[in-house]
């Protein structure tokens, strides 16, 4: 049977006749689309690069994955255009210390997070357009990190990596590095899920998997 999603302008086809729910959600579906995570990354890193002045790359990168866990945990982003930089930094620590106030008494690194989170500052605070737009990407990419398309990838590797990319390059002493799209291929070919195991014979940290972006 064919299903025929006109929002993505797509044909679906389903094997067998469901409930109502399970077409619903084909309907809801959020396509996986890397290039545009990658883009809104981009345009967050500029605007609180250039816009809001805020210098140090590791701030940047700490505000804007609170920005996100704080909307997935309900915080509703899109009612806090109004204010200035350290209102909705303010917001944002807010939602998640309540969010993971449990966690919080046991798990020191999220004391950390937080300790760091609070260092956070920018040189200008009131630019009301910069903050709409700055906004706009995170939610564009928590729409992303929302779909059900994914298929076990690391999916908040793609945004880290993408502020690496502006991170000063260091000597690599002869290393090299395993691109990352040849490493989504060899996922891809070997049927790579989340709940599969693979054995990886190789020390340091598991990067090469957490690359791995479909």
């Amino acid at each position: 049977m064919l299903v025929y999603n006109d929002k993505l302008k797509q044909i679906i086809e389903v094997k067998e006749l469901l409930n109502k729910e399970y077409y619903l959600k084909l309907i809801q579906r959020i396509p996986i689309d890397v290039d545009a995570i990658q883009i809104c990354t981009i345009r967050i890193n500029e605007l609180l690069h250039h816009k809001f002045i805020m210098q140090d790359l590791r701030h940047r990168m700490i505000f804007t994955a609170c920005a996100l866990v704080a909307h997935k945990k309900g915080a509703k982003l899109e009612k806090f255009k109004d204010l200035d930089f350290s209102d909705l930094k303010n917001r944002i620590i807010k939602v998640l210390e309540e969010s993971y106030s449990d966690e919080m008494k046991s798990n020191e690194k999220l004391k950390i997070i937080k300790e760091q989170y609070e260092k956070i500052t920018c040189d200008k605070e009131g630019d009301k357009n910069a903050m709409s737009d700055f906004i706009d990407n995170v939610i564009n990419i928590s729409d992303f990190l929302n779909s059900d398309d994914w298929n076990g990838e690391d999916v908040m590797m793609i945004f880290f990596n993408e502020f690496n990319r502006y991170l000063p390059k260091k000597p690599d002493y002869g290393q090299v590095f395993t691109p990352a799209h040849i490493i989504s291929l060899m996922y891809r070919i070997t049927g790579g899920y989340s709940q599969r195991q693979c054995f990886r014979r190789c020390l340091w940290k598991r990067g090469f998997f957490n690359s791995c972006n479909g």
